[in-house]
């Protein structure tokens, strides 16, 4: 099994709230694609306060072809009225590329999806929150993303 070591990096934006943050793991081969290592790393997004409207956050560059193997949505208080918040992380600052999207209605916490997604050198993933509920919006979001490297 390869060893990757993820590089560290933290960065606060006060104007939105998000702040991102790395870790790392390991996962069963037999539960990865072909062509990737057992090694997976984890990248996390906080939006911190109540959510309101986004476009595109900071976005997060990625520097070699990858798998996202797991998205996981977390929110500390839910959301509050009729309607939804609706958080999607996209690809390339663009609405219309997205990669995954979470759903959250009065009493949801939580939204993970396990489909697999191939990124490619370059690719910038930030989050959009393109819906809000007519109420209380929902707060402090953590965007979870474990990712794999694809074997050379």
């Amino acid at each position: 099994m390869a060893k990757i070591k993820p590089k560290q990096i933290s960065d606060l934006n006060t104007a939105n709230g998000l702040v991102q943050l790395n870790g790392s793991g390991t996962i069963p081969n037999e539960l990865l694609p072909p062509g990737l290592s057992g090694v997976y790393m984890d990248k996390q997004i906080h939006y911190v306060g109540e959510l309101f409207l986004l476009e595109s956050s900071q976005y997060w560059r990625v520097l070699d072809d990858i798998y996202l193997n797991e998205v996981r949505f977390d929110i500390e208080s839910t959301p509050t009225g009729s309607g939804q918040t609706v958080a999607k992380l996209i690809k390339n600052n663009d609405l219309n590329s997205v990669l995954y999207t979470a759903t959250f209605t009065a009493g949801d916490y939580s939204y993970t999806n396990t489909n697999n997604v191939a990124i490619s050198y370059g690719d910038k993933i930030s989050l959009a929150i393109t819906e809000t509920t007519s109420g209380f919006h929902g707060s402090d979001l953590t965007v979870s993303i474990k990712y794999a490297k694809t074997q050379d």
